[in-house]
């Protein structure tokens, strides 16, 4: 183990000292000027059919920059592993658990997303659909 530089030694980490003190700087600690924060809406419901996404009064809501569904993202599977590759990065045509990616918010502060995001998921039964306007769903998510 002599012949080692590294193996069997000890070696001091290079930011445990930040660390301690909690002066250390993280990736959510970065605050850059014109940047964007986004958040998802999730699936509240284990396994549903998608019967619509209306995102026009999120995407009119001040400070929002853009509203994602499955519509504007590849239908590219994908997966840990490529034999597993079944999952798409948003829910198209349904949800199979709670919590599957529906939608994604960009605006330019962290509350706006949460704001736009109140549009209600309606569950019935084994299908639910996704609605701008906050209020009319039978229910409620927040991003």
């Amino acid at each position: 183990m002599d012949n080692y530089s590294i193996v069997g030694k000890r070696i001091p980490h290079r930011d445990a000292m930040e660390k301690v003190k909690g002066s250390a700087v993280f990736t959510s600690d970065i605050k850059l000027s014109g940047m964007l924060h986004g958040k998802i809406l999730r699936s509240p419901v284990p396994h549903a059919k998608i019967r619509n996404i209306d995102i026009s009064k999120a995407e009119k809501l001040k400070g929002v920059k853009a509203v994602f569904t499955a519509k504007d993202v590849p239908l590219i599977k994908f997966s840990i592993s490529p034999t597993w590759a079944d999952k798409l990065i948003l829910a198209n045509k349904k949800v199979r658990y709670i919590g599957d990616e529906i939608a994604a918010v960009v605006a330019v502060d962290e509350e706006r997303p949460g704001v736009a995001g109140t549009g209600g998921v309606i569950g019935h039964g084994p299908e639910i659909g996704v609605r701008g306007e906050a209020g009319v769903a039978a229910r409620q998510v927040t991003l």
